[in-house]
């Protein structure tokens, strides 16, 4: 029932140098089931986009009266204006935006993760394969806390977050897990203790990409900082640490 149409993909193809107009010819065939179908082909919903609010009416200007939203060429901006296009007409309880835009980021870095479990290419999943990365991913919609000797905790509120980092002793087996939602790849874990100094390590999707503090003796002041700025996708957490990656 519901259609989402962009009109800026209509560039020259670069082996005939032709431009393409498959989007404009499905809007116009989305639109005609509208208003000239049954009942129900009259209840589709769509929404249409172009790189700028008005520059269909150069190339299409048969579509004027449909609202056409402005993306910029920017997928970030795209994916904001999808998800409260949904929300209007369909599901007002989606996440917003930016939390949408921050898993879709954690997917693309985790899928190469993912198949390189599977023994496979990124470029050369098929649509099928792609599907099934995507299904496994979407499962898991709660960031964990994780720690050893207690239960996780879905979507841990400061508190809980600090009062874990407080609880770890001077036992090198202790430890604390921030896990971002998603297949188990993205996560920031430390351990130490308030008097010997704690050791912070991050990973961002896969193997390649596993860090660790340049310091192995923070702060307790210093780990709870990070690991708030890290649940709160506030970036000054990988700013204010000197990272260095760790060879596999």
């Amino acid at each position: 029932m519901y259609g989402i149409h962009d009109l800026s993909r209509t560039e020259l193809d670069n082996s005939t140098k032709l431009p393409r107009f498959n989007m404009p010819l499905e809007l116009g065939i989305f639109l005609g089931a509208c208003y000239l179908g049954d009942k129900r082909q009259q209840r589709k919903k769509c929404l249409i986009f172009d790189r700028e609010q008005y520059r269909y009416q150069k190339y299409i200007s048969d579509v004027a009266g449909q609202d056409i939203t402005p993306h910029k060429n920017d997928q970030r901006t795209l994916v904001g204006c999808v998800r409260d296009w949904l929300a209007n007409i369909s599901d007002p309880k989606l996440p917003g935006g930016s939390e949408i835009w921050d898993r879709y980021l954690r997917f693309k870095a985790e899928v190469v993760g993912n198949c390189r479990e599977d023994r496979r290419r990124p470029e050369e999943l098929t649509f099928s394969d792609y599907v099934c990365y995507v299904d496994a991913f979407r499962i898991t919609k709660d960031d964990e806390l994780i720690t050893k000797d207690k239960p996780n905790i879905a979507n841990p509120t400061p508190t809980q977050i600090r009062q874990a980092l407080r609880d770890l002793s001077d036992s090198e087996e202790n430890f604390v897990i921030y896990a971002k939602s998603g297949s188990g790849l993205t996560y920031m874990q430390t351990a130490g203790s308030a008097e010997e100094g704690f050791i912070l390590e991050h990973q961002s999707g896969s193997l390649e990409a596993h860090f660790v503090s340049a310091n192995q003796a923070l702060s307790l002041a210093d780990i709870e900082q990070v690991f708030l700025w890290y649940a709160e996708r506030d970036g000054r957490w990988q700013a204010n640490v000197i990272w260095e990656q760790l060879e596999l």
